[in-house]
């Protein structure tokens, strides 16, 4: 009896172990295996170059929209320190906007939460409390018609080409939406008008002027 007993018990361990081993084939598990122990922690935030507006979601231009580490106080929802990628697509993740190698979008945050290196080719400004901010462009336009993009972060260890959304598994992804409302320029001024110029020549006594008149055309007598 104790013999069977451990045989259905051995079984039961064998079957689970090999559905387990099933769910993880592929490094990652399921959805719901990621969640556990491994989702990415706290939050991206948009700014300008200077960091002046945190989670700034509305810009006049593409090129005007930088990631930051976010807003500097203790107990910001910053990200874990470590080295990261990012992203720019559509609302929904679908079409890839950024146009540049994947190589050209990684930065690191320290364990304040502030991006402390970037080596790309990307623009960068320096935030009021010493944080890098990384310039998002160059990405095409959004086929939102509203002007909406997403950009999206995640761990470096935890990119997969072919998974997820180009890359970017969203369990392991923070993102943040951003509205981008191109400002027409101005028109040219009109040119200055030189008021120095002189004005034109009087027509001299005995031309005709515009009118063909001739000025030395006797007054009829009577």
């Amino acid at each position: 009896m104790t013999e069977a007993r451990w045989g259905v018990a051995g079984l039961a361990i064998a079957l689970s172990a090999s559905v387990v081993g099933a769910g993880c084939l592929d490094g990652f598990g399921s959805d719901s295996q990621e969640v556990a122990g491994i989702q990415l922690s706290g939050a991206i935030f948009t700014t300008l170059e200077d960091g002046t507006v945190v989670n700034e979601n509305h810009y006049s231009s593409k090129c005007a929209v930088y990631l930051n580490g976010g807003p500097a106080h203790p107990g910001a929802a910053g990200l874990p320190a470590g080295d990261y990628f990012f992203q720019v697509t559509n609302p929904s993740g679908q079409v890839l906007l950024s146009s540049d190698s994947i190589g050209q979008r990684r930065f690191t945050v320290d364990s304040t939460g502030f991006i402390t290196g970037y080596s790309g080719s990307h623009d960068t400004g320096i935030d009021s409390k010493g944080g890098i901010t990384v310039q998002l462009c160059p990405y095409e336009d959004t086929p939102n018609p509203g002007g909406v993009y997403k950009v999206w972060v995640t761990r470096v260890e935890d990119y997969s080409p072919g998974k997820g959304k180009h890359g970017f598994r969203p369990s392991r992804s923070k993102t943040d939406n951003f509205k981008v409302t191109e400002v027409a320029p101005p028109p040219p001024p009109p040119p200055p008008h030189d008021h120095d110029a002189c004005p034109p020549d009087a027509p001299e006594k005995g031309e005709d002027d515009d009118d063909g008149i001739d000025f030395e055309q006797d007054s009829p007598r009577l």
